[in-house]
């Protein structure tokens, strides 16, 4: 009876101990919840649990969540950040991306989703962040793409589609992109392009960021001023009478604000542009250019570079065939610009 009294006594207290045990398991682990503290810089931190994601993202309402210092992302973590309720989540951290993953944060529905650090996304990981519903989405990290990836990114919703990072597109990736619907495609990370990937590519129908290109060779102005949108071109520092003249036929937009110098030879054939607009990082001006941009017939062209304006030089701009003239900057007050028809 004393044995069986003292292995009953025994089971009890192990079982006591165990009961405790796993109490003291459950309070310390609330309680490394509760005391949990958001820091003052977000960046700072590298890991979450949901619910800390839960936390974070309940105290943060508005403007942006920078958690760049996240190198890896799990699917509970990513699906409670999609909640989210300010403008911009920015993720610039990770460098890679599963489709998973990808899938959660898809539903985040704000401003935009920074993933500037992501170097490789495949095909399903395309398709997923492709169903993005936020207004931007940055990869700018990517420095290639393939075809397949580049079809599975070209059907999302959003407006701006930022591959700014991009060292090289080949014809098949340009022809996909080309189909992105939204207002702006950035790959202004090209510092070279191929003309068969310049016309693929002109076929996008927004605003065509190459900012990256240096110089234009004619057949590949002539492929870009196919374009169906505008073009940012504004690493292009010089441009000869022959690149000039194949831009002309660009409908839209262009923007060459790299451009601080044109002799009064390559300014003529801006007589020819009927686009809407044009803007010129020129720097300086003399008689001769004046009064051939002045020639331009289309809504409006922009010389906000300038440093240096004469009277003689504002007299001829002033003569402006373009629906609203040229703008100047805000010094130059004395310019007369046409009122809106």
């Amino acid at each position: 009876m004393k044995s069986f009294d003292c292995r009953q006594l025994l089971s009890m207290t192990l079982a006591s101990l165990m009961l405790c045990g796993g109490l003291v398991g459950v309070a310390m682990a609330a309680d490394d919840e509760v005391e949990w503290e958001i820091p003052e810089d977000t960046n700072t931190i590298e890991s979450l649990t949901p619910e800390q994601a839960r936390k974070l993202t309940a105290a943060f309402e508005v403007g942006q969540l920078s958690l760049n210092g996240f190198t890896s992302l799990d699917g509970d973590v990513a699906k409670e950040l999609a909640g989210f309720k300010g403008g911009w989540l920015r993720l610039s951290g990770l460098t890679t991306l599963d489709a998973d993953v990808a899938r959660e944060l898809a539903a985040f529905p704000r401003a935009g989703i920074l993933l500037d650090g992501v170097t490789r996304i495949d095909a399903d990981t395309a398709e997923a962040l492709a169903k993005f519903k936020a207004y931007k989405l940055n990869l700018n990290g990517l420095s290639t793409i393939d075809a397949e990836a580049a079809q599975g990114l070209r059907g999302f919703k959003g407006v701006a589609l930022a591959l700014n990072g991009l060292a090289t597109l080949d014809t098949d990736a340009a022809i996909a992109l080309a189909e992105f619907k939204g207002n702006y495609l950035g790959l202004g990370g090209l510092t070279t392009l191929h003309p068969e990937a310049a016309n693929a590519v002109a076929a996008f129908k927004g605003q065509l960021d190459l900012s990256g290109l240096t110089t234009l060779l004619p057949e590949v102005a002539r492929a870009l001023a196919k374009s169906e949108g505008s073009l940012v071109l504004n690493s292009v520092a010089t441009l000869t009478p022959e690149v000039a003249k194949e831009l002309s036929a660009i409908k839209r937009g262009l923007s060459l604000g790299g451009l601080t110098t044109l002799d009064g030879k390559t300014a003529r054939e801006f007589a020819a542009f009927r686009c809407t607009s044009i803007d010129l990082g020129l720097t300086t001006i003399d008689s001769e250019t004046a009064a051939a941009l002045a020639e331009y017939r289309g809504f409006v062209m922009t010389l906000n570079g300038l440093t240096a304006l004469t009277p003689e030089i504002e007299a001829i701009l002033r003569t402006s065939k373009a629906s609203r003239g040229i703008y100047f900057p805000g010094r130059f007050s004395t310019v007369e610009r046409k009122p809106t028809p």
